[in-house]
């Protein structure tokens, strides 16, 4: 993210515990997503899980998004639409716009394959790799994955090993919020 981006924060509930989130524009002045965090137990833990998360920690502390009636209509969707996702109910996350400027081709290759992954779905790391054209990469797909500041709009809980384990999840809970994202996709298709 450039320094010079005007972003701003919020934090909200879910049924996954708090989430917060880092927006900016991009050049077209379009909202878009920096940061995604999620799993906090209080509204203050999801505020310092987005100072971490973020990149301009001076322009963030000074610019706090309150999520009310004057909220831009797209970013109350969004808002929504993650709510509904906690909630263990199917939402279509493909709408949000994301910042992947920081990555490199290959890394938004991975992204975009990983997004590519449907709701109830599992790949493997090496399943990845595949896709993107590079069969001998899922290390570096894991490497993707670990760095993935979109959780849920990236479904890097649907990666999983070639053995079929669960592994490698950065939220809180680790990989028992991996198995529960799972368990209420499965259980709700």
């Amino acid at each position: 993210m450039n320094p010079q981006t005007h972003a701003k924060q919020l934090v909200f509930p879910s049924q996954l515990g708090w989430m917060g989130l880092i927006i900016s524009s991009d050049e077209l002045a379009r909202t878009q997503i920096e940061y995604l965090t999620f799993g906090h137990p209080t509204a203050e833990l999801a505020e310092q899980a987005v100072a971490h998360g973020s990149l301009t920690k001076s322009v963030l502390a000074r610019q706090r998004l309150e999520l009310d009636h004057k909220t831009d209509p797209e970013l109350r969707d969004w808002i929504g639409r993650l709510q509904e996702f906690a909630s263990g109910r199917f939402a279509d996350l493909s709408l949000l716009r994301l910042n992947l400027g920081s990555l490199s081709n290959f890394g938004r290759q991975v992204i975009e394959a990983c997004r590519n992954v449907s709701w109830g779905e599992t790949a493997s790391y090496g399943e990845l790799a595949r896709r993107v054209g590079s069969p001998a990469a899922s290390r570096a797909v894991g490497g993707v994955m670990a760095r993935n500041r979109h959780p849920l709009v990236v479904p890097c809980h649907r990666i999983i090993a070639s053995n079929g384990a669960l592994v490698g999840f950065s939220a809180p809970e680790g990989t028992q919020m991996k198995k529960r994202l799972l368990h209420n996709e499965r259980s709700r298709d």
